[in-house]
């Protein structure tokens, strides 16, 4: 994602607001349907508070008509952590969460999983 400077975007305050700008939806509107106050989000977009919660990266990127993926990274970048509910997943699911939360692989093997998961998206069969 690109920011209107034409320059990458590196913080979670930066994509928030590039994502809500672009979606022309006012802060006052995304601190509502979060139920937060303006000056928190507008705290965040200027990256003087950290990243939102999982549930409200996944419920700004719905009212925002995006795909969650540049939050939820952003905010993962910010943390050193990527926060997951993982309460629905099956045992298989954990196991590859489990071997990956291990340490690192090479990179091919990630850029394998990613194909995978990228198909499933296109093929409508991911959640």
């Amino acid at each position: 994602m690109r920011n209107a400077k034409g320059g990458v975007i590196v913080t979670f305050g930066e994509v928030l607001r590039s994502m809500r700008t672009q979606a022309k939806r006012s802060l006052g509107e995304l601190a509502r349907h979060l139920d937060l106050s303006v000056v928190y989000v507008s705290d965040i977009e200027r990256d003087r508070r950290s990243p939102l919660s999982l549930t409200k990266i996944l419920q700004a990127s719905k009212f925002l008509n995006a795909s969650p993926d540049s939050l939820l990274r952003a905010a993962a970048e910010s943390r050193g952590t990527f926060d997951l509910d993982v309460r629905d997943y099956p045992p298989v699911a954990l196991e590859l969460l489990s071997g990956l939360a291990k340490g690192r692989q090479r990179d091919e093997i990630y850029q394998q999983m990613l194909e995978i998961l990228k198909k499933e998206d296109l093929d409508g069969t991911g959640t």
